[in-house]
């Protein structure tokens, strides 16, 4: 059986964390209960927070070339907006897969226009097509 007050100590944790990003990288000021409520339903995400995974522009370019995205291929688009060009190993490395499992999911979005390749095989690099950056 779990120890009393464990799960409000954790609430408690995923507060301060959301509080201190949401600060740090947004510039968003907010109160414990801004984000994590606890009123009438337990503990919820309050409505007017909204996930977005980046990924909008991404499927539209896919749909219309007819491609599915996997989720390792999300990961990836993900990885590179975010950090800009990645290396082979800093890619795999970031989705905890193998170099060989991500190298497939690479050529796919290169095929696609998604991704676009830089340097030769040793020095290889990725970054987004200009039609996602």
């Amino acid at each position: 059986m779990d120890r009393p007050g464990a799960v409000a100590e954790a609430v408690a944790d995923l507060r301060k964390e959301y509080r201190e990003r949401l600060l740090t990288e947004s510039s968003i000021s907010c109160e414990d209960e801004d984000v994590i409520a606890n009123q009438n339903r337990g503990h919820h995400l309050r409505d007017w927070v909204t996930v977005l995974d980046g990924l909008d522009d991404a499927r539209k370019l896919a749909a219309e070339k007819q491609i599915v995205l996997s989720e390792n291929q999300k990961g990836i688009i993900r990885l590179l907006r975010k950090h800009g060009k990645r290396t082979p190993r800093q890619l795999s490395d970031g989705l905890h897969l193998l170099r060989n499992q991500v190298n497939p999911e690479v050529d796919a979005l290169i095929a696609a226009g998604l991704v676009v390749s830089e340097g030769n095989a040793k020095n290889r690099t990725f970054l987004l097509s200009n039609d996602l950056g």
